[in-house]
C-alpha cells in the first residue's frame, strides 16, 4: 500500500521543495507530482506518480512538470486540487484510462477519453502486477465552520494499491 500525507513547506523553510523519488524494491518509482504555491507557501498536493518498467500511473495529477504520458490516471474527487483537466491533458494519450468516481466521470464525459467509473468497494485488477481497491474518502468533521468539504453523499474515493513486486 502506498500513501502520501499532505504537508506544507513555509517559505522560510530550507528544505528542497522539489518532488523526491522513492524507489520500491528497484521496480517502482513513487513521487509526488509537484509543488503548488498558495499564499506565499509551497506545498505538495496529493498528486502521486508511480512508474514501473512498463507503466506510468498518476493519482490526482496536479502541477505536472514532466510530459511523460500516463497509462492510467486515478482521480479521487472533483475538487480542483485533485482534478485538474489542464494537467490531465498534459499526460493523456489515446490509450490512457482514467479511473474516477461518478461525479468526475460526468465532468470528463464531454472529452474524447477512456473513462472507468468506480465506487467504494470496487476492486480493479490492472493486469500489470497491480491490484487496486476503491475505498470511501470523506471527512468526519466539518472543515470550515458548518461546511463539510467531503461528505459521504459525494462518494469520493481513495485507492489502496497492492503491487506484486
Amino acid at each position: 500500500m502506498v500513501s502520501c500525507k499532505l504537508f506544507k513547506i513555509e517559505v522560510s523553510d530550507k528544505r528542497n521543495p522539489e518532488p523526491q523519488i522513492i524507489l520500491l524494491d528497484n521496480q517502482l518509482e513513487v513521487s509526488p507530482t509537484g509543488a503548488v504555491r498558495i499564499s506565499k507557501s509551497d506545498f505538495f498536493s496529493s498528486g502521486i506518480r508511480i512508474k514501473s518498467e512498463s507503466n506510468l500511473i498518476y493519482i490526482d495529477p496536479l502541477a505536472i512538470t514532466d510530459t511523460d504520458k500516463a497509462d492510467y490516471i486515478f482521480i479521487t474527487h472533483g475538487h480542483p486540487d485533485h482534478f485538474s483537466m489542464r494537467d490531465i491533458r498534459k499526460i493523456t494519450k489515446p490509450e490512457t484510462l482514467i479511473i474516477c468516481p461518478k461525479n468526475v466521470a460526468k465532468k470528463l464525459s464531454r472529452y474524447d477519453i477512456k473513462i472507468r467509473e468506480v465506487k467504494p468497494g470496487d476492486l480493479i485488477d490492472l493486469d500489470v502486477k497491480l491490484e487496486v481497491e476503491v475505498v470511501e474518502a470523506y471527512n468526519l468533521h466539518n472543515a470550515f465552520l458548518w461546511l463539510k468539504a467531503h461528505p459521504t453523499s459525494k462518494q469520493n474515493v481513495g485507492y489502496v494499491f497492492t503491487a506484486d513486486i
